[in-house]
């Protein structure tokens, strides 16, 4: 992973998978998640296994980030999704809230890692705290 981050350009074994046009788009949530042009493109362009999505407020990066990893994450496998604020992990938590649904091909579980009472209502149900509380009962 270290060789990843400081050359992200760089191949290194992982999880990823680059996918033909057509596998990928199989792959899709659009019922879920209707998805754009620009997002399409991006998803397509993605190559390696650190990547950044960033822009400004309102431009899709959540909705982008859910389907990049609907469409390039093998199934059993995790991937780790940072953002810079508690909203915009709030953003990526209500999109991937969607396909939960462990028992269904293309679910993506999550685990937020964070303060409980400084994320939103959705990020707050995957809290490590939270789901442990859960696994109890």
């Amino acid at each position: 992973l270290k060789a990843a981050v400081l050359k992200p350009k760089k191949q290194v074994q992982g999880t990823y998978v680059t996918r033909t046009r057509k596998s990928l788009e199989a792959r899709l949530h659009r019922k879920v998640m209707p998805i754009n042009d620009d997002q399409l493109g991006a998803i397509h362009a993605l190559q390696h296994r650190v990547e950044v999505i960033h822009g400004p407020p309102g431009t899709g990066k959540s909705t982008t980030i859910f389907h990049a990893l609907s469409a390039h994450l093998p199934d059993a496998s995790a991937a780790l999704v940072t953002c810079v604020c508690n909203q915009a992990v709030d953003a990526v938590a209500e999109k991937l809230n969607d396909v939960q649904d462990r028992s269904k091909r293309g679910c993506l579980p999550m685990l937020v890692l964070g303060n409980p009472s400084r994320v939103g209502r959705t990020a707050g149900q995957y809290v490590l705290e939270e789901q442990a509380r859960v696994e109890e009962h």
